[in-house]
């Protein structure tokens, strides 16, 4: 790996210092075939036992009980037993402050379908009927979040401790996506997360085409090794997302890899 990271810093370095726009061109085109090659050689997760797929759950509702309020009731209800998991008396010492989810939405004849994937176990906890959840006593949870259907959103949790005050939202996303498409932001869990919900929005709900990253090779030997393999999956499978190709760091829920190896794989 240091062989292939030694390359690219010197493909980079002969870039800075050239102004021919035929050698410039060259150059990017083989730092993309080196780094691709780099970032692609591991097969199947990162080697040891520390690394668990990412939490998520995928829950069939019918309609019949969707609440007559519909669907945006059962959903506050469904993120009171999330928050429940992550924030009772007995958890919330150890959960995070703020991080990412991704929620999906989708009516399929006669069910409501949802998804929704987050780096930490504990906001599925009850979900997979590990006792009632408790009630969030001295928590006031604001909902601000903007639902659609059949696209794969972003929500934020952020938590003010010392207000007791839980906010879920993702308006910032729909007023302004391109605030979150940098990968730089992409070193975490949350922050990949941030970005493919991020991108759904800018694709999807604003009707744009596609997203452009530019001047992917300043990203190279920087630490985004594995938000290229997601963009290598993107770019090549059209696969937005597939949450059993996320593994985390059990103790670590922010630390991620992500399973591409190339082709279909």
């Amino acid at each position: 790996m240091n062989d292939f990271a030694a390359r690219i810093d010197g493909l980079r370095a002969r870039l800075a210092d050239t102004s021919d726009v035929r050698e410039n061109n060259a150059l990017i085109e083989e730092l993309g075939r080196v780094n691709r090659e780099k970032v692609l050689r591991r097969q199947g997760p990162p080697a040891g036992d520390t690394w668990v797929p990412v939490p998520y759950a995928t829950l069939r509702i019918p309609l019949s009980a969707v609440p007559a309020d519909g669907i945006k009731d059962l959903v506050k209800s469904f993120f009171r037993v999330v928050s429940a998991g992550l924030y009772s008396d007995d958890a919330a010492a150890s959960a995070p402050d703020q991080f990412v989810s991704l929620l999906r939405l989708a009516v399929e004849d006669d069910a409501l379908r949802l998804m929704f994937v987050c780096p930490y176990e504990a906001a599925l906890h009850h979900l997979k009927g590990v006792g009632a959840p408790p009630a969030l006593d001295g928590f006031d949870i604001h909902h601000q979040y903007t639902l659609a259907e059949d696209l794969l959103l972003p929500v934020v949790f952020s938590l003010d401790r010392k207000a007791r005050r839980l906010l879920l939202t993702n308006h910032n996303h729909f007023a302004d996506p391109d605030q979150f498409l940098s990968p730089w932001r992409c070193r975490t869990t949350s922050g990949l997360l941030n970005f493919i919900g991020a991108t759904t929005v800018a694709v999807e709900a604003r009707g744009m085409k596609g997203i452009l990253v530019s001047q992917l090779e300043q990203l190279m030997n920087e630490g985004l090794d594995e938000w290229f393999r997601w963009f290598y999956c993107f770019m090549e499978n059209g696969l937005l997302f597939g949450p059993e190709r996320l593994t985390v760091k059990r103790e670590n829920p922010e630390e991620y890899a992500y399973e591409y190896s190339g082709g279909d794989s």
